[in-house]
């Protein structure tokens, strides 16, 4: 986790991040891009927010934080999962980071895109 708050983010930096594909159950895809650029669901922003800044009602400076950090802690997590397993299952996921996926319910599995 301290990797997290230590690593720098810049624009070089999350161009070359790691790619995924999220699928849905009959294979087909949902999402393909960054790690770092998919969507959270509102609640989870919130909720962080309150977490980290005490924050229910957060300023574009806090909400940016917050989305940095889901961003980088579901990055590490990937990577981590990734070590084991070339497809993740979306329950994986979801039992290291609970709510992460919200905004795409119907997602069975991620994988690495090379």
């Amino acid at each position: 986790m301290l990797n997290i708050l230590k690593r720098k983010t810049n624009k070089k930096e999350s161009a070359s991040g790691l790619r995924i594909c999220m699928k849905r159950m009959d294979g087909t895809p949902i999402y393909t891009g960054l790690a770092v650029k998919i969507e959270f669901p509102e609640p989870l922003i919130l909720a962080k927010s309150v977490e980290f800044f005490k924050d229910p009602e957060p300023c574009y400076i806090h909400r940016g934080a917050v989305i940095t950090r889901l961003s980088l802690e579901l990055e590490e997590t990937l990577e981590r999962l990734f070590i084991e397993a070339k497809i993740i299952s979306s329950k994986s996921i979801n039992e290291s980071l609970p709510g992460y996926l919200g905004s795409y319910p119907e997602i069975a599995q991620i994988q690495k895109v090379e």
